[in-house]
């Protein structure tokens, strides 16, 4: 006697079609496709499938969320180091010095002279530039450029807009026979309470 709910599990958790599963158990196509049709196997496997789907993707996501938040804390703790150099106004004027004593003997010192270290001043400024892209790209912010940028698309759009409304009022106006002269006063008003 064959037990007929361990061979629905099986078909449900693998990936073997109905005709590959009789094959395997030595049981034929019809007998085996009969049972599989009145328990609803195949809606069984899509369902568990879509849970398992599921239940990875929320996983997959978790972990993904996990490891941003980590980068964004870190990226944020790499700009708070960045700027807290910059408040120390000696950081860029500091040297290190070393002293031969002779005898292979020397002697290493900081040292603050009138002459920045530029090299480090641009590398400071090139890390924080990079930090604020990311920083930018975390929290969907635009840059400034973009910012404008996407200002004067928004103005043409609507002096485009504005243009096109323009035509299609003449052109009702003069399927209505309105005079230009009388056009020319609806457009006036129109442009005024518009603003402009």
């Amino acid at each position: 006697m064959r037990d007929w709910t361990e061979i629905e599990a099986a078909y449900i958790a693998g990936d073997m079609s109905i005709r590959e599963l009789a094959q395997s158990l030595g049981v034929s196509y019809s007998t085996l496709s009969k049972m599989a049709s009145r328990g609803s196997w195949t809606a069984k496997r899509k369902k568990m499938r879509q849970k398992v789907a599921k239940k990875a993707l929320a996983g997959a996501q978790a972990r993904y969320e996990k490891k941003l938040n980590k980068l964004i804390n870190a990226t944020e703790r790499a700009m708070d180091t960045a700027l807290k150099t910059l408040e120390d106004n000696e950081q860029f004027r500091r040297w290190i010095v070393t002293e031969g004593k002779g005898d292979g003997i020397s002697r290493v010192e900081e040292r603050v002279f009138n002459k920045t270290d530029t090299k480090a001043l641009r590398d400071l400024t090139g890390v924080l530039r990079d930090l604020t892209v990311l920083a930018r790209d975390f929290y969907g912010l635009p840059a400034p450029a973009q910012s404008v940028s996407q200002k004067i698309a928004q103005e043409r759009l609507e002096l485009e807009k504005r243009k096109t409304d323009a035509i299609l009022r003449e052109s009702e106006a003069r399927l209505r026979g309105e005079t230009a002269e009388e056009l020319r006063v609806v457009l006036a008003e129109e442009t005024e309470e518009l603003g402009g």
